[in-house]
């Protein structure tokens, strides 16, 4: 590839060639002497392609290594709040479980207390009812008793006269 060039006003071209100097050098005529500034002018398009291109790589490299960078920290930021909404949820079900077994032994231990007081009331109540019976039995032997001995000492105080 050869760019033929002219500064305004100059009275003379310029030949950009790509392609190795040697070559470039075999193509120009040695008897007009700007054989050496055709050879510079290649050298140098070479050295610029070649530090466009190394320049380019570069920068594509560093891309890539940034959006690299960036997907493996969105995903140990994504892995961090996934462990911590995990970590979460367990804490917040075992303490649901604890207090759900709180409040069940809290209830066992009422129904217990409320069936023991059931029982000793009823214990009560029938040890009430028992004693009353007991004290109506001995009033009625008792007053049966007082009946039935007013009873023979009157027949007996009858029959003494």
């Amino acid at each position: 590839m050869s760019v033929i060039v002219r500064v305004l006003g100059a009275d003379h071209m310029d030949v950009y060639v790509k392609g190795a100097p040697e070559k470039v050098a075999s193509l120009c005529r040695p008897d007009t002497g700007n054989c050496h500034s055709a050879v510079v002018v290649v050298v140098v398009v070479v050295v610029v392609v070649i530090v466009v291109v190394v320049v380019t790589v570069v920068v594509v490299v560093v891309v890539v290594v940034v959006v690299v960078v960036v997907v493996v920290v969105v995903v140990i930021v994504v892995v961090v709040v996934i462990v911590v909404v995990v970590v979460t949820v367990v804490v917040v079900v075992v303490v649901i479980v604890v207090v759900v077994l709180v409040v069940v032994m809290v209830m066992a231990v009422v129904v217990v207390v409320v069936v023991v007081i059931v029982v000793a009331v009823v214990v009560i109540v029938v040890v009430v009812v028992v004693v009353v019976v007991v004290v109506v039995v001995v009033v009625a032997v008792a007053v049966a008793v007082a009946v039935s001995s007013s009873s023979s000492s009157s027949s007996s105080s009858k029959q003494q006269q």
